[in-house]
Protein backbone atom coordinates (compact mmCIF):
# COMPACT_ATOMS: atom_id res chain seq x y z
CA UNK A 1 0.00 0.00 0.00
CA UNK A 2 2.72 2.68 0.77
CA UNK A 3 4.49 1.75 -2.29
CA UNK A 4 0.76 2.50 -4.43
CA UNK A 5 0.71 5.81 -2.57
CA UNK A 6 4.14 6.73 -3.37
CA UNK A 7 4.16 6.13 -6.83
CA UNK A 8 0.66 7.32 -7.30
CA UNK A 9 2.39 10.52 -5.85
CA UNK A 10 5.05 10.53 -8.05
CA UNK A 11 2.63 10.19 -11.35
CA UNK A 12 0.40 12.62 -10.52
CA UNK A 13 2.37 15.18 -8.87
CA UNK A 14 5.72 15.34 -9.79
CA UNK A 15 6.76 13.48 -6.68
CA UNK A 16 9.56 12.15 -7.83
CA UNK A 17 11.13 15.05 -9.54
CA UNK A 18 10.29 17.28 -6.06
CA UNK A 19 12.43 14.12 -3.75
CA UNK A 20 15.25 13.74 -6.39
CA UNK A 21 15.26 18.02 -6.29
CA UNK A 22 14.72 18.23 -2.63
CA UNK A 23 17.49 15.64 -2.20
CA UNK A 24 19.86 16.97 -4.14
CA UNK A 25 19.96 20.61 -2.69
CA UNK A 26 19.64 19.40 1.07
CA UNK A 27 22.55 17.08 0.49
CA UNK A 28 24.75 19.74 -1.44
CA UNK A 29 23.94 22.67 1.23
CA UNK A 30 24.94 20.06 4.25
CA UNK A 31 28.63 20.63 3.91
CA UNK A 32 27.74 24.03 4.85
CA UNK A 33 27.64 23.07 8.08
CA UNK A 34 30.57 20.44 8.57
CA UNK A 35 33.65 21.38 9.99
CA UNK A 36 36.16 18.27 10.02
CA UNK A 37 35.65 16.23 7.21
CA UNK A 38 38.73 14.01 8.23
CA UNK A 39 36.68 10.72 9.31
CA UNK A 40 34.00 11.58 6.48
CA UNK A 41 36.56 11.25 4.08
CA UNK A 42 37.59 7.71 4.94
CA UNK A 43 34.41 6.48 4.71
CA UNK A 44 33.04 8.61 1.40
CA UNK A 45 34.89 6.53 -1.20
CA UNK A 46 33.98 3.39 0.34
CA UNK A 47 30.12 4.56 0.10
CA UNK A 48 31.07 6.10 -3.38
CA UNK A 49 32.01 1.78 -3.88
CA UNK A 50 29.28 0.67 -2.26
CA UNK A 51 26.35 3.15 -4.76
CA UNK A 52 28.93 1.79 -7.91
CA UNK A 53 28.19 -1.55 -6.94
CA UNK A 54 24.24 -0.87 -6.58
CA UNK A 55 24.86 0.89 -10.04
CA UNK A 56 26.47 -1.55 -11.51
CA UNK A 57 23.82 -4.69 -11.37
CA UNK A 58 21.16 -1.86 -12.32
CA UNK A 59 23.21 -1.31 -15.63
CA UNK A 60 23.60 -5.48 -16.09
CA UNK A 61 20.34 -7.23 -14.77
CA UNK A 62 17.95 -4.16 -15.02
CA UNK A 63 18.90 -1.69 -17.65
CA UNK A 64 20.27 -3.21 -20.37
CA UNK A 65 18.27 -5.92 -20.64
CA UNK A 66 15.20 -3.99 -20.50
CA UNK A 67 16.31 -0.23 -21.95
CA UNK A 68 14.31 -0.98 -25.07
CA UNK A 69 10.30 -1.39 -25.44
CA UNK A 70 9.16 -5.22 -25.69
CA UNK A 71 6.55 -3.64 -28.20
CA UNK A 72 7.24 -3.17 -31.69
CA UNK A 73 6.39 0.28 -33.03
CA UNK A 74 4.46 -0.32 -36.57
CA UNK A 75 3.28 2.85 -38.79
CA UNK A 76 0.01 3.89 -37.51
CA UNK A 77 1.69 4.15 -33.81
CA UNK A 78 -0.29 0.98 -32.96
CA UNK A 79 1.94 -1.46 -31.04
CA UNK A 80 2.63 -4.79 -31.79
CA UNK A 81 3.25 -7.60 -29.16
CA UNK A 82 4.37 -11.09 -29.49
CA UNK A 83 1.64 -13.65 -28.09
CA UNK A 84 2.32 -16.89 -26.58
CA UNK A 85 0.21 -20.29 -27.32
CA UNK A 86 0.15 -22.10 -23.57
CA UNK A 87 -0.04 -25.52 -25.41
CA UNK A 88 3.16 -25.23 -27.04
CA UNK A 89 6.81 -24.76 -26.77
CA UNK A 90 7.16 -22.11 -29.63
CA UNK A 91 5.81 -18.71 -29.72
CA UNK A 92 3.26 -17.43 -32.03
CA UNK A 93 4.74 -14.37 -33.80
CA UNK A 94 1.60 -11.73 -34.94
CA UNK A 95 3.85 -9.19 -35.79
CA UNK A 96 5.38 -8.77 -39.31
CA UNK A 97 8.99 -9.25 -40.33
CA UNK A 98 8.69 -5.21 -40.90
CA UNK A 99 8.21 -4.87 -37.04
CA UNK A 100 11.21 -7.50 -36.25
CA UNK A 101 13.30 -5.06 -38.67
CA UNK A 102 12.34 -2.44 -37.00
CA UNK A 103 13.19 -3.52 -33.66
CA UNK A 104 16.46 -3.84 -34.79
CA UNK A 105 16.79 -1.02 -36.10
CA UNK A 106 15.65 0.66 -32.83
CA UNK A 107 18.57 -1.03 -31.12
CA UNK A 108 20.88 0.09 -32.85
CA UNK A 109 20.33 3.50 -32.55
CA UNK A 110 20.19 3.07 -28.80
CA UNK A 111 23.31 1.66 -28.83
CA UNK A 112 24.72 4.44 -31.13
CA UNK A 113 23.00 7.37 -28.92
CA UNK A 114 24.75 5.47 -25.72
CA UNK A 115 28.20 5.55 -27.56
CA UNK A 116 27.77 9.01 -28.45
CA UNK A 117 26.81 9.90 -24.89
CA UNK A 118 29.70 8.10 -23.80
CA UNK A 119 32.17 9.53 -25.68
CA UNK A 120 30.05 13.16 -25.06
CA UNK A 121 30.72 12.67 -21.91
CA UNK A 122 34.51 11.13 -21.53
CA UNK A 123 35.83 14.30 -24.09
CA UNK A 124 33.97 16.82 -21.26
CA UNK A 125 35.28 14.96 -18.74
CA UNK A 126 38.79 15.48 -20.52
CA UNK A 127 38.78 18.60 -22.27
CA UNK A 128 36.83 21.22 -20.08
CA UNK A 129 37.02 19.72 -16.70
CA UNK A 130 40.58 18.19 -16.03
CA UNK A 131 42.22 19.61 -18.88
CA UNK A 132 41.14 23.21 -18.61
CA UNK A 133 41.64 22.90 -14.54
CA UNK A 134 45.49 21.75 -15.61
CA UNK A 135 45.87 24.50 -17.23
CA UNK A 136 44.59 27.25 -15.12
CA UNK A 137 46.89 25.46 -12.67
CA UNK A 138 49.97 25.56 -14.64
CA UNK A 139 50.82 29.31 -14.63
CA UNK A 140 50.13 29.49 -10.61
CA UNK A 141 52.49 26.46 -9.38
CA UNK A 142 54.94 26.49 -12.78
CA UNK A 143 57.37 28.46 -10.43
CA UNK A 144 57.78 26.27 -7.56
CA UNK A 145 57.74 22.87 -9.09
CA UNK A 146 60.44 23.93 -11.68
CA UNK A 147 63.26 23.10 -9.46
CA UNK A 148 62.26 20.16 -7.95
CA UNK A 149 61.82 18.57 -11.52
CA UNK A 150 64.22 20.43 -13.66
CA UNK A 151 66.66 17.48 -13.36
CA UNK A 152 63.88 15.29 -15.01
CA UNK A 153 63.17 16.80 -18.17
CA UNK A 154 65.26 17.72 -21.53
CA UNK A 155 62.82 20.25 -22.90
CA UNK A 156 60.79 23.06 -22.53
CA UNK A 157 57.71 20.87 -23.64
CA UNK A 158 58.36 17.78 -21.42
CA UNK A 159 58.72 20.07 -18.89
CA UNK A 160 55.59 21.39 -18.95
CA UNK A 161 53.40 18.46 -19.85
CA UNK A 162 54.74 16.46 -16.54
CA UNK A 163 54.41 19.33 -14.36
CA UNK A 164 50.55 19.67 -15.97
CA UNK A 165 50.19 16.01 -15.06
CA UNK A 166 51.78 15.81 -12.15
CA UNK A 167 49.61 18.58 -10.63
CA UNK A 168 46.37 17.08 -12.14
CA UNK A 169 47.18 13.95 -10.62
CA UNK A 170 48.16 16.10 -6.89
CA UNK A 171 44.42 17.29 -7.26
CA UNK A 172 42.26 14.18 -7.93
CA UNK A 173 44.15 12.25 -5.09
CA UNK A 174 44.65 14.44 -2.37
CA UNK A 175 40.77 15.63 -2.80
CA UNK A 176 38.98 15.90 0.22
CA UNK A 177 35.65 13.72 -0.61
CA UNK A 178 33.51 13.10 -3.51
CA UNK A 179 33.38 10.94 -6.77
CA UNK A 180 33.33 13.58 -9.29
CA UNK A 181 36.47 16.25 -10.13
CA UNK A 182 35.61 19.27 -8.53
CA UNK A 183 38.58 20.96 -7.43
CA UNK A 184 38.27 23.34 -10.95
CA UNK A 185 35.46 25.30 -8.77
CA UNK A 186 37.91 26.84 -5.74
CA UNK A 187 40.13 27.50 -8.83
CA UNK A 188 37.89 30.08 -10.47
CA UNK A 189 36.44 33.32 -9.50
CA UNK A 190 34.64 33.80 -12.44
CA UNK A 191 31.01 32.52 -11.97
CA UNK A 192 29.83 31.88 -15.93
CA UNK A 193 33.02 29.53 -15.83
CA UNK A 194 31.93 27.67 -12.41
CA UNK A 195 28.48 27.73 -14.29
CA UNK A 196 29.90 26.18 -16.83
CA UNK A 197 32.06 23.54 -14.59
CA UNK A 198 28.83 22.61 -12.73
CA UNK A 199 27.12 21.76 -16.07
CA UNK A 200 29.99 20.38 -17.28
CA UNK A 201 30.19 17.82 -14.22
CA UNK A 202 26.69 17.16 -13.82
CA UNK A 203 25.25 17.08 -16.96
CA UNK A 204 25.16 13.41 -17.05
CA UNK A 205 22.59 13.35 -14.37
CA UNK A 206 20.10 15.38 -16.99
CA UNK A 207 20.60 12.57 -19.07
CA UNK A 208 19.91 9.95 -16.42
CA UNK A 209 16.46 12.12 -15.78
CA UNK A 210 15.26 10.97 -19.40
CA UNK A 211 15.01 7.63 -18.46
CA UNK A 212 13.05 7.60 -15.20
CA UNK A 213 9.92 5.97 -15.30
CA UNK A 214 6.95 8.86 -14.21
CA UNK A 215 5.05 6.40 -12.62
CA UNK A 216 7.09 3.66 -10.59
CA UNK A 217 10.27 3.85 -8.28
CA UNK A 218 12.25 0.95 -9.41
CA UNK A 219 16.12 0.12 -8.97
CA UNK A 220 17.11 2.21 -11.71
CA UNK A 221 15.80 5.36 -9.67
CA UNK A 222 17.19 4.19 -6.48
CA UNK A 223 20.46 3.40 -7.30
CA UNK A 224 20.17 7.18 -9.49
CA UNK A 225 19.10 8.73 -5.97
CA UNK A 226 21.97 7.34 -4.39
CA UNK A 227 24.37 8.50 -6.63
CA UNK A 228 22.37 12.07 -6.30
CA UNK A 229 23.08 11.88 -2.83
CA UNK A 230 27.00 11.23 -3.06
CA UNK A 231 27.56 13.63 -5.78
CA UNK A 232 25.92 16.53 -4.23
CA UNK A 233 27.57 16.49 -0.91
CA UNK A 234 30.70 16.65 -2.90
CA UNK A 235 29.71 19.24 -4.79
CA UNK A 236 28.72 20.96 -1.93
CA UNK A 237 31.70 20.12 -0.40
CA UNK A 238 33.70 22.11 -2.79
CA UNK A 239 31.19 24.55 -4.33
CA UNK A 240 30.66 26.47 -0.56
CA UNK A 241 34.47 26.32 0.22
CA UNK A 242 35.32 28.59 -3.06
CA UNK A 243 35.76 32.34 -3.31
CA UNK A 244 31.72 32.38 -3.99
CA UNK A 245 29.27 34.46 -1.81
CA UNK A 246 26.71 31.96 -0.24
CA UNK A 247 23.90 33.54 -2.34
CA UNK A 248 25.56 32.36 -5.41
CA UNK A 249 26.06 29.10 -4.36
CA UNK A 250 23.08 28.66 -3.51
CA UNK A 251 21.85 29.77 -7.15
CA UNK A 252 24.53 27.01 -8.59
CA UNK A 253 23.37 24.76 -6.03
CA UNK A 254 19.68 24.80 -7.13
CA UNK A 255 20.57 24.95 -10.62
CA UNK A 256 22.73 21.65 -10.09
CA UNK A 257 19.56 20.00 -8.32
CA UNK A 258 17.10 20.73 -11.16
CA UNK A 259 19.38 19.16 -14.08
CA UNK A 260 17.91 15.34 -13.24
CA UNK A 261 14.32 16.52 -12.54
CA UNK A 262 14.53 18.78 -15.86
CA UNK A 263 15.19 15.06 -17.90
CA UNK A 264 12.51 13.50 -15.90
CA UNK A 265 10.02 16.13 -16.67
CA UNK A 266 11.12 15.89 -20.60
CA UNK A 267 10.70 12.44 -20.18
CA UNK A 268 7.32 12.41 -18.83
CA UNK A 269 5.54 14.41 -21.55
CA UNK A 270 7.93 13.71 -24.44
CA UNK A 271 9.23 9.71 -23.53
CA UNK A 272 6.33 7.59 -24.83
CA UNK A 273 6.16 5.53 -28.38
CA UNK A 274 3.90 8.14 -29.57
CA UNK A 275 6.81 10.79 -30.01
CA UNK A 276 9.12 9.46 -32.72
CA UNK A 277 12.00 10.87 -35.08
CA UNK A 278 11.63 8.91 -38.28
CA UNK A 279 10.60 5.13 -36.82
CA UNK A 280 12.67 5.39 -34.20
CA UNK A 281 10.35 6.13 -30.76
CA UNK A 282 11.80 9.19 -28.76
CA UNK A 283 12.24 7.22 -25.60
CA UNK A 284 14.66 4.73 -27.48
CA UNK A 285 17.22 7.84 -27.42
CA UNK A 286 16.60 8.74 -23.68
CA UNK A 287 17.34 5.14 -23.01
CA UNK A 288 20.44 5.07 -24.94
CA UNK A 289 21.72 8.86 -23.36
CA UNK A 290 21.27 7.38 -19.95
CA UNK A 291 22.81 4.04 -21.06
CA UNK A 292 26.21 6.03 -21.80
CA UNK A 293 25.59 8.53 -19.02
CA UNK A 294 25.22 5.19 -16.42
CA UNK A 295 28.60 3.78 -17.91
CA UNK A 296 30.16 6.34 -17.80
CA UNK A 297 29.77 7.24 -13.73
CA UNK A 298 30.12 4.01 -12.68
CA UNK A 299 33.04 2.94 -14.74
CA UNK A 300 35.33 5.82 -15.27
CA UNK A 301 33.99 8.48 -12.19
CA UNK A 302 32.60 6.40 -9.17
CA UNK A 303 35.05 3.76 -9.47
CA UNK A 304 38.52 5.13 -10.40
CA UNK A 305 37.93 7.96 -8.40
CA UNK A 306 36.95 5.97 -5.47
CA UNK A 307 40.24 3.50 -5.42
CA UNK A 308 43.01 7.10 -6.14
CA UNK A 309 41.87 7.94 -2.73
CA UNK A 310 43.62 6.89 0.00
CA UNK A 311 42.40 4.24 2.18
CA UNK A 312 41.73 0.53 2.59
CA UNK A 313 41.88 -1.16 -0.55
CA UNK A 314 40.23 -4.60 0.52
CA UNK A 315 37.81 -2.19 2.32
CA UNK A 316 36.88 -0.81 -0.82
CA UNK A 317 36.50 -3.91 -2.77
CA UNK A 318 34.23 -5.39 -0.03
CA UNK A 319 31.98 -2.23 -0.51
CA UNK A 320 31.80 -2.39 -4.08
CA UNK A 321 31.08 -6.13 -4.40
CA UNK A 322 28.33 -5.79 -1.39
CA UNK A 323 26.39 -2.56 -3.13
CA UNK A 324 26.72 -5.11 -6.39
CA UNK A 325 25.29 -8.19 -4.46
CA UNK A 326 22.55 -6.04 -2.66
CA UNK A 327 21.32 -5.13 -5.83
CA UNK A 328 21.28 -7.66 -7.83
CA UNK A 329 19.46 -9.89 -5.20
CA UNK A 330 16.50 -6.83 -4.52
CA UNK A 331 16.23 -7.21 -8.40
CA UNK A 332 16.38 -11.27 -8.68
CA UNK A 333 13.98 -11.42 -5.85
CA UNK A 334 11.44 -8.16 -6.94
CA UNK A 335 12.02 -9.34 -11.06
CA UNK A 336 13.06 -6.81 -13.58
CA UNK A 337 11.08 -3.60 -13.06
CA UNK A 338 12.08 -1.79 -16.61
Amino acid sequence: MPVDIFNKFAKDYFGLEIIIFTLSFVFCLLPKAIKKVDKLSKIFPILTLASAGFLLAVLLLDFIPHMFPHEHVVLNNTPSKHTHNASQNCCNHTHAHDDHDQAHYNTIVGMVCAGLSLLGLIGIDQCIIKHDHCEESHDEHLHDTHHEHVHHFHSENIQQSNICNELESKDFINQDIGCCNTKMLKNTESKTKALIYIFSISIHSFFEGLAMKKSTFTSYEFGIILHKILESFAIGMTLFNSAFSFLVCLLMNAFYSFLTPLGMFISRYFGSNLFQIGKVPISVIFNGLALGSLMFIVFLEMIPGAFHKKGNKSLKMLGLVLGFVLSASLIVLTGHSH
